[in-house]
């Protein structure tokens, strides 16, 4: 029976060790979004996002032709944006969220959400993206997933730290109406 308790005892241990290690290298910035304004989108009436005070939405985007996944895009003046995409029938607009492979300040984070399980990815890196456009340095991917199986991607783009981790931070905010 000793033996057991040990066993039982290491293992729970073991276990705190390692759920610790992944929460150390999780990216939690010290940004106060309580005086950020709350946004809704026509293209997604249920789900609520807090951003920065000089983001704006994309109003052309609510011309784009279908398919396209309802969702929407604020971005600032200096081209950082946010985007939430709503998933439909499994799809999923930005696929599987990006490796730590050669990606410097690489973060990796499973947590809750409000109500949703979001897995958050960010990390520091300039990605090409074709015709000589590209996308970061600073870059956030995240998937969010309530119980009834409602889920949004999102993707969030900076040139700077400090909009980077006002990015995590809007991620965080984001809420869906029961």
């Amino acid at each position: 029976m000793t033996v057991l308790k040990l066993t039982l005892v290491w293992t729970l241990l073991a276990a705190t060790h390692r759920a610790d290690a992944s929460a150390a290298s999780c990216l939690h910035p010290n940004v106060s979004t309580s005086a950020w304004r709350t946004v809704h989108s026509p293209r997604l009436p249920t789900f609520s996002v807090r951003i920065p005070p000089d983001f704006a939405r994309d109003a052309g985007e609510d011309s784009y032709p279908e398919p396209q996944p309802p969702g929407s895009r604020w971005a600032d003046s200096a081209h950082a944006q946010l985007v939430v995409h709503l998933v439909q029938g499994g799809r999923r607009l930005l696929g599987s969220l990006p490796t730590a492979s050669g990606r410097p300040e690489y973060s990796r984070c499973v947590e809750r959400i409000g109500a949703a399980t979001a897995v958050i990815v960010s990390y520091n890196r300039t990605d090409d993206v074709g015709h000589t456009a590209y996308v970061g340095p600073f870059q956030v991917h995240a998937q969010l997933h309530w119980p009834d199986g409602s889920e949004v991607n999102v993707y969030g783009m900076a040139d700077t730290r400090r909009r980077f981790l006002e990015l995590l931070a809007a991620v965080r905010t984001i809420r869906r109406a029961s």
